[in-house]
């Protein structure tokens, strides 16, 4: 069976999970990265592949409330029987007003790359949010807004400004906004 045949049949095995994390601060749930990993490690090693991750590039920006750090990686799957190999790149950003930003932006990363590559589901749909969704909505606009160095009513921060410049890149859907503030903060 090949390295792709054996991706497929994984795949194929990995069911939607339940969001088990919750952000008691933000008040959300979220996939925790171990039961991510435990869904894949268990059918990688089935089907005798074997994964790894390095990070490729990575970049901080330390302002007054933390460290983002932004990485560049690749995750390597490697076919034991034959040692055919599939390499995918991916990215991850974290922030911290310590040391783990680092660790954050592996774990981002890490658990993104394995719900894409393996196309594990979800319980819920992320472009389902009623505040980008429904931006026409007023009572949704207030609350996506940029007011003169302010998004949904928080200051901006240099850390911010990385974040629009990535998002300006990624051609997101508001990059025009982004771009217009930028050029407002850079005079």
């Amino acid at each position: 069976m090949s390295i792709d045949t054996k991706l497929i049949a994984i795949t194929q095995a990995i069911q939607a999970l339940p969001k088990k994390g919750y952000n008691q601060h933000h008040k959300y749930e979220y996939h925790r990265a171990q039961d991510v990993m435990e869904a894949v490690a268990g059918k990688l090693a089935e089907h005798g592949i074997s994964y790894r991750f390095n990070i490729t590039d990575y970049s901080n920006l330390l302002d007054d409330s933390g460290v983002l750090t932004t990485i560049k990686t690749m995750h390597t799957y490697t076919d034991t029987e034959d040692s055919t190999q599939v390499t995918v790149e991916g990215a991850g950003m974290g922030k911290d007003r310590g040391d783990k930003s680092l660790p954050k932006a592996i774990t981002n990363a890490t658990k993104f790359h394995l719900m894409q590559m393996f196309l594990i589901g979800t319980d819920d749909d992320p472009e389902a949010d009623t505040t980008t969704d429904q931006i026409g909505d007023a009572k949704a606009a207030k609350s996506y807004t940029f007011e003169r160095g302010k998004f949904a009513g928080k200051p901006l921060s240099a850390a911010d400004d990385g974040y629009l410049e990535y998002m300006i890149k990624q051609d997101h859907s508001d990059a025009g906004i982004f771009r217009a503030e930028l050029e407002r903060r850079k005079k």
